[in-house]
C-alpha cells in the first residue's frame, strides 16, 4: 500500500484515505485526467506563442512585401522617348534644373521647409507644372530623368524630375507632329563618337541648344530665328569637323561646342576690328 504525509498532521497515511484517521483532516484527491488536461493546454499555449512571436512565414507574403517595397513602372521610356509628367494626386509637378536643385528640394521637402521649397521655386530654379505636362525623355536614369518640356509656359527647357513622375504620353502627343529644326535636339551629353552617328536634324537641333545657352551665359540671345540657325548651324558644322577625327570620339559634344564656340566669336570680333 502506498503511503503520503497527510499535510494538517504529518502522520503517514494511505494514498486512498479521503480522511487523515490521525487528525480527521479532509484528504484532496489528484484526479490523472485533470492533469493529463493541463498538460495538453500547456502544450498547445506553448505552440501559440512561438508561432504569433516567429510571424507568418508564407512565401507569398514576403513576396508581396518585396514587391511593395521594389515598384515595377508600367513605363519606362529610353532617350527620344515622348512621357508625360505625372502624379497621381494631380497636383503639379515640380521640375528642378539641375539634379543638385532637385536633391536640395527632396531635402527641404522632408525637412518640411515649405518657406525654402517655395523660395527655391520663386528663384526660377525649379518649375512648377501642370500635372499631364508632354515631355521629351533625354537622360533616363535609375532615379532620376532628365527631360525636355515640350508645352506649356516652360516648352523647350530642360529639367530633371523623379523617375516615379515619368509616365507614359498622352494619346494626342503619340500622333507624329512636325517638329521645328530647333526642336528636339537630345545630344547635350553625347561624345563624339556619338554626334557622328547621330542624325543631321538632331546635331542642328543640338547646336542651336548650345547656341542658346552660351548666348545667354554672355547675356545675349539670338535677334531671330534666322540669326538662331546662322549661329547653330556654323556651330554644327565646327564640332562635325572635329568629329571626324576618330581619335577624339571620346571627347564631350559639350566641351568641343564651348572651343568651337570661342573660336567662332572671337573670329567674328576679329573681322569687326579689321573693318
Amino acid at each position: 500500500m502506498t503511503m503520503k504525509p497527510c499535510k494538517e498532521c504529518k502522520s503517514h497515511i494511505s494514498t486512498k484515505a479521503k480522511v487523515c484517521p490521525h487528525c480527521g483532516a479532509k484528504l484532496k484527491r489528484r484526479s490523472g485526467c485533470g492533469t493529463i488536461l493541463m498538460i495538453v493546454l500547456g502544450f498547445f499555449l506553448f505552440v501559440f506563442l512561438i508561432g504569433v512571436i516567429s510571424g507568418p512565414r508564407n512565401p507569398s507574403n514576403r513576396g508581396s512585401s518585396r514587391q511593395a517595397q521594389s515598384p515595377k513602372y508600367q513605363y519606362t521610356p529610353v532617350t527620344g522617348d515622348l512621357a508625360a509628367l505625372h502624379m497621381d494626386s494631380g497636383d503639379e509637378v515640380i521640375v528642378a534644373s539641375t539634379s543638385h536643385v532637385l536633391d536640395r528640394l527632396y531635402t527641404l521637402a522632408h525637412a518640411k521647409d515649405h518657406a525654402g521649397f517655395d523660395a527655391m521655386i520663386g528663384s526660377g530654379l525649379a518649375w512648377s507644372l501642370p500635372s499631364g505636362t508632354s515631355c521629351l525623355v533625354i537622360d533616363p536614369g535609375l532615379t532620376t530623368y532628365e527631360v525636355r518640356i515640350l508645352e506649356g509656359k516652360y516648352s523647350g527647357r530642360s529639367g530633371f524630375v523623379p523617375r516615379e513622375f515619368v509616365h507614359a504620353p498622352k494619346q494626342e502627343a503619340l500622333r507624329e507632329k512636325p517638329k521645328k529644326w530647333y526642336q528636339g535636339g537630345t545630344l547635350h551629353r553625347s561624345n563624339l563618337g556619338e554626334w557622328a552617328q547621330a542624325t543631321f536634324q538632331n546635331r542642328l537641333a543640338t547646336s542651336a541648344d548650345f547656341v542658346v545657352s552660351m548666348m545667354k551665359s554672355e547675356g545675349k540671345s539670338p535677334t531671330d530665328l534666322t540669326d538662331l540657325r546662322h549661329w547653330a548651324e556654323a556651330l554644327q558644322i565646327c564640332i562635325s569637323e572635329n568629329a571626324k577625327a576618330k581619335e577624339l570620339h571620346g571627347l564631350s559634344v559639350a566641351e568641343i561646342s564651348a572651343a568651337c564656340w570661342i573660336l567662332m566669336t572671337h573670329s567674328k570680333e576679329d573681322n569687326n576690328a579689321s573693318k
